[in-house]
């Protein structure tokens, strides 16, 4: 079985991660908080990013959308008003007032070079967050990290909402499996497990 092979990068002053997904010299890029550091490293290899998926539409998720170029994206569907509301994604606070409608609706897993990527929705940072799990690995944006959850202080957010997401749908995942955040460091759901349960009181 052949794996995806992911490279990593972090970007901006809110050090938000983004995923390129590579087979074959195709990829997908997971989250866009900043789009010059990833384009050069394409032109470098040769590599042609087909689509860019949203975990969530949160400012420092979306900032380098608007140096796309042609690249299509698309969110979850319950995301798509916070994509158009400068309030909701934040990027009033920031002077962007951004407002972008996506090219495309994601609400069912999908296919990539021969890869199914589950979409698994996980509300509670935003009401339209969702994880991306493709075989052992899970893209989790802002609603699990190595040491903590993401905020739900937000226009949208839910403590239980996100608690339920993490127990239903995060924790029942084998503790193997890798688990690559919005922010910091990748970690296992076996790491998260021991400091979760307790944390959550679940």
């Amino acid at each position: 079985m052949f794996k995806l092979n992911i490279k990593k990068f972090t970007i901006g002053e809110f050090e938000t991660n983004s995923y390129l997904l590579i087979r074959e010299k195709k990829a997908i890029l997971i989250d866009c908080p900043g789009m010059s550091e990833i384009i050069n490293y394409c032109m470098n290899n040769s590599i042609k990013i087909e689509k860019i998926i949203l975990t969530h539409s949160h400012y420092d998720h979306i900032y380098g959308l608007k140096k796309r170029g042609d690249i299509p994206f698309g969110c979850y569907k319950d995301e798509v008003e916070f994509l158009l509301n400068p309030y909701l994604n934040l990027s009033e606070y920031f002077g962007e007032n951004i407002s972008i409608k996506p090219d495309f609706i994601i609400d069912s897993d999908f296919e990539f070079c021969g890869k199914i990527i589950r979409v698994i929705h996980t509300p509670g940072h935003t009401k339209g967050s969702v994880s991306y799990l493709i075989d052992d690995k899970i893209f989790t944006g802002d609603t699990v990290f190595s040491n903590g959850i993401g905020r739900v202080d937000f226009p949208g957010g839910s403590i239980d909402e996100i608690k339920k997401s993490i127990k239903e749908k995060i924790l029942t995942l084998p503790d193997k499996t890798e688990v690559f955040p919005g922010h910091g460091e990748n970690t296992t759901i076996g790491e998260v497990r021991k400091w979760l349960m307790n944390l959550l009181n679940i």
